[in-house]
């Protein structure tokens, strides 16, 4: 059988016996489900699922309990799948405590030492809290700022791509693509600015400079989107 039906019977299994058999509380599905198995990435979708699939003050609880977890052996992968649950409930409403917590969590590691670390709560962080008003002003510090070139990367693009609109990306692009000391940070920049921003009227000569001008053949190559 499809990996995917089995997920989903997997999880409609537990929702079952939770909802309508009531054999399982919420302190089960917490304890001996989700605090079991959230080390087991097989095991992902199928939590996802079941949070997306009960009520969502069950949901939080479930959150919750994943962000009690210590996760640090795990690379915090409590944290980043406690996002992806939230990413699957319709009502946020009765999880905006739990949601601000683990935003809390997310901005802490997008602070990391460790780039890939980072690199994933910032992606988590622009995908599931795109409207969250700490959000914008985080990826623009981090996207002129921090100190691992990936991140930086990861926000341009990030930046580029949701909030396209804001008067502060577009010069935050060209700043970047001026004056980073990363090739791999101007050559994404690069690449964004012909990508979203091809009519702009100051686009095309200061591409036209980088061609003949950059330090870097990656960044005098880089090639349209």
């Amino acid at each position: 059988m499809h990996r995917t039906f089995l997920e989903y019977f997997c999880a409609w299994y537990f929702v079952w016996q939770f909802k309508e058999k009531q054999t399982l509380t919420i302190e089960d599905l917490k304890r001996e489900v989700f605090a079991q198995h959230w080390r087991d990435p097989a095991w992902h979708e199928v939590l996802r699922l079941i949070a997306g699939t009960i009520d969502a003050r069950f949901a939080a609880v479930l959150i919750d309990g994943l962000l009690e977890e210590s996760g640090f052996s795990e690379e915090f992968a409590n944290v980043f799948l406690a996002a992806e649950c939230l990413g699957e409930v319709r009502n946020r409403h009765p999880t905006a405590a739990a949601a601000n917590r683990a935003l809390d969590r997310l901005e802490s590691l997008a602070g990391r030492s460790e780039s890939w670390i980072a690199i994933k709560a910032v992606r988590a962080i622009a995908t599931h809290w795109k409207d969250h008003p700490d959000t914008l002003p985080l990826l623009k510090i981090l996207g002129s700022s921090s100190e691992h070139w990936e991140v930086r990367v990861t926000a341009a693009v990030q930046l580029a791509q949701g909030w396209p609109n804001d008067p502060d990306t577009l010069p935050l692009l060209v700043a970047l693509v001026r004056a980073d000391t990363s090739e791999s940070v101007r050559v994404t920049a690069v690449a964004q600015l012909a990508k979203c921003w091809p009519a702009d009227p100051n686009i095309l000569p200061l591409l036209k400079t980088l061609a003949q001008l950059d330090d870097s053949d990656y960044v005098r190559a880089t090639p349209w989107p």
